[in-house]
């Protein structure tokens, strides 16, 4: 017998067997209605039982005669699938002869030898034992209700809830009746214990989830898988109902699974959503983040911390770090100091007081203390740990300043660094903003400060452009009585009647004369705030200030240099060493190459796609790491992916049942996880196209 024969044979061998099972299936239905129906029971009962094994038996006797809906191609399919040596080629061996090109007519060659030293087609194992066990489960359910109401008997005996249903009578797989679930908070947490009545239920970390469990019907036994791939077996606590306990950590997803036997059924997924004890937290209201204290003031500064947590506060403490000395003999010591007062707010909220008295700490003039509020909260065994941010507190220096020739201006012939206009600017407004919280002798004091800082600036940019120095203001007076004399100009330079001068002292800075028009608009602005300044009168300096700033910035924008641009000169090709030899190295591929199926996101997924959209039923394996990657994303966020793990769940109970998905299935399974997919690869089959067709 050709190969092409065998084929055929042994799909017609398939159809005779399973149609002899559909058969002997429908027999047993038959025999086990008319048993119900020729028994003693009233004619309701009789006739609820006769129409329920009629309908039993045509429904597997359906199933069977689908199943031996088989062809050659079918068992060609199986053979590639059960016999790696065939290469996936077998159909090679249905196909005309004469329509086959060479290599295809050595594969088939190939295939004829291998298949000549197979002596029996290894085709799946006909269920005799399953159908032979659904005939025997019919006769028999219907013999034992027809004896246990013969007559003398009585009929109630039938529904006693005491009676011991034989092993081998067919009874479903109970279902889930309800469920409670009771969420106990930690003890540290002072919170009731709460029921509820749904799947999905919220916890605080660390509380402790009871699952109980009323299920209806014959159940082995109950447990709760969850997306994390564990499992949580229930205990059985007494009649139809089963507990489960957990320890809640984090969020997962869960679903309930009923198993007897070999049966199991899975629930709907659900969520435990977990909540996570937050830190406390402490905002420092009073004093500033910088706060700069007179030398000779008391040194006591008062200190106000606002602190809330969601479950209440055990401890607080101010943690302070102190400065003392200069340069390198500068020392650091830390003091942990407690809270004068607290008072409580609304719920766990907390309002902490205390007065840090510098002096006490050590601090002199030049010192500096850094602290920050620090609270733990009730968590155990290890709390949670609240900071707020540092404030900065120091004792103004009393560093030695010198008098200068004007009355009544104290400078620091030396300053460390100038301060920018910028800067100015912003000290202005910020004393504004604290005028009226500030007594008026510190808003003066400020006000002098920064005149000081202006005035100290004005020099520097004074110098640039010629000016002289402050210590020759006291003597224009004097200037300005001979400025009309030539005798005195003679005198003060004898050579300047002999001397022919081509540039002036002012433009020995070598700047451009516009920008040294400008800086002298500048010197001028500064001059103008600074007098305000020191007259307390910072409002109206602002605008003086914020002209030289922008007169600053023409200064800067003309000072610019542009050259011109260099750009890069290759060297010339060579073209005849070059063209038409066929060398590819260094230069890179004209498209881009996808990234390997691993790399992209959720690639269990798009394995289980590409599965369902060929036509070798997809194994179980690769469903449940699918299920398993979409759970874990269905945490991250809830609400999402729940339909398709549904879908994966029906499907993973279908084929524990030993049955291929139904098309409809697959086809309603691979839409549910190609809409789950963040994009459309375009190297797998879209859902309802072939392989092929997909490209």
């Amino acid at each position: 017998m050709t190969a092409a024969g065998r084929l055929e044979a042994a799909a017609r061998r398939w159809r005779i067997t399973h149609r002899a099972l559909a058969a002997v299936i429908a027999a047993a239905g038959l025999a086990a209605a008319l048993v119900a129906w020729r028994s003693v029971l009233p004619v309701a009962p009789r006739a609820v039982l006769a129409v329920a094994a009629l309908v039993i038996a045509a429904w597997q006797a359906r199933r069977r005669w689908r199943a031996g809906d088989a062809d050659p191609l079918a068992v060609a399919r199986h053979l590639d699938t059960a016999l790696p040596e065939l290469e996936r080629s077998t159909a090679l061996l249905l196909r005309d002869e004469g329509e086959l090109g060479v290599l295809e007519r050595l594969q088939r060659a190939r295939l004829e030898a291998r298949l000549d030293a197979c002596p029996r087609l290894p085709l799946p194992e006909p269920p005799w034992r399953a159908a032979l066990a659904t005939a025997g489960l019919l006769v028999g359910a219907a013999g034992l209700v027809s004896a246990l109401a013969r007559p003398g008997a009585p009929v109630a005996a039938v529904n006693a809830p005491d009676r011991v249903v034989p092993a081998s009578a067919a009874v479903p797989l109970g279902r889930v009746a309800g469920v409670e679930v009771t969420v106990q908070p930690p003890a540290y947490a002072g919170l009731p214990a709460r029921t509820a009545r749904d799947w999905s239920v919220e916890a605080l970390a660390g509380s402790r989830v009871r699952w109980t469990i009323r299920t209806d019907g014959a159940v082995g036994s109950v447990a709760l898988a969850t997306s994390d791939g564990d499992t949580i077996v229930a205990r059985a606590a007494g009649d139809d109902r089963w507990t489960a306990d957990l320890v809640a950590t984090h969020s997962l997803l869960y679903q309930p699974v009923l198993a007897r036997g070999t049966d199991r059924r899975g629930g709907d997924y659900a969520r435990l959503a977990v909540r996570a004890d937050l830190a406390p937290r402490l905002v420092v209201v009073e004093p500033a983040e910088r706060t700069i204290l007179p030398a000779d003031g008391p040194g006591r500064v008062a200190v106000l911390v606002l602190a809330d947590d969601d479950l209440g506060i055990a401890s607080t403490e101010l943690v302070a770090t102190i400065t003392t000395g200069r340069g390198e003999a500068v020392t650091f010591r830390e003091a942990r100091l407690p809270f004068a007062t607290e008072r409580r707010r609304e719920r766990h909220a907390l309002a902490l007081r205390a007065t840090l008295d510098l002096r006490a700490l050590g601090l002199g003039p030049g010192d500096e203390l850094y602290f920050h509020a620090r609270a733990l909260d009730r968590r155990t065994p290890e709390p949670n740990e609240g900071r707020s941010e540092t404030v900065f507190l120091a004792i103004a220096d009393t560093a030695p300043a010198t008098r200068a020739e004007a009355p009544a201006i104290a400078l620091d012939v030396s300053p460390e660094y100038f301060r920018s206009q910028r800067q100015v600017i912003i000290d202005t407004e910020k004393l504004l903003a604290e005028q009226r919280a500030i007594p008026r002798a510190t808003f003066e004091g400020r006000s002098h400060e920064i005149g000081v800082d202006q005035g100290i600036l004005r020099l520097r940019y004074g110098e640039l452009v010629g000016d002289e120095a402050e210590g020759a203001l006291a003597g224009e007076g004097h200037e300005a009585e001979h400025a009309d004399d030539p005798d005195a100009e003679a005198a003060a330079d004898p050579s300047a009647a002999f001397v022919h001068r081509h540039d002036t002292e002012e433009n020995a800075t070598r700047l451009a004369q516009s920008v040294k028009a400008t800086l002298k608009d500048v010197v001028a602005q500064m001059f103008e705030a600074e007098k305000r300044l020191r007259t307390f009168d910072p409002r109206g300096a602002l605008p003086y200030e914020y002209r030289a700033l922008e007169l600053l910035k023409q200064v800067q924008q003309s000072a610019r240099s542009y050259v011109q641009r260099v750009g890069f000169a290759p060297p010339p090709i060579e073209v005849a060493k070059l063209r038409l030899t066929g060398d590819l190295d260094g230069i890179a591929p004209g498209t881009a190459s996808r990234p390997p199926a691993e790399a992209r996101p959720l690639p269990e997924v798009r394995r289980a796609l590409a599965l369902l959209a060929s036509d070798s039923a997809p194994p179980a394996a690769a469903l449940e790491a699918a299920g398993r990657s979409l759970a874990a994303r269905a945490v991250r966020e809830p609400g999402s992916d729940l339909e398709v793990l549904g879908a994966l769940r029906a499907a993973l109970d279908t084929l524990a049942t030993g049955h291929p998905l139904a098309p409809a299935q697959r086809a309603v399974l691979a839409a549910r996880l190609w809409r789950a997919l963040p994009a459309a690869p375009d190297d797998l089959p879209r859902p309802g196209t072939t392989p092929s067709a997909a490209g």
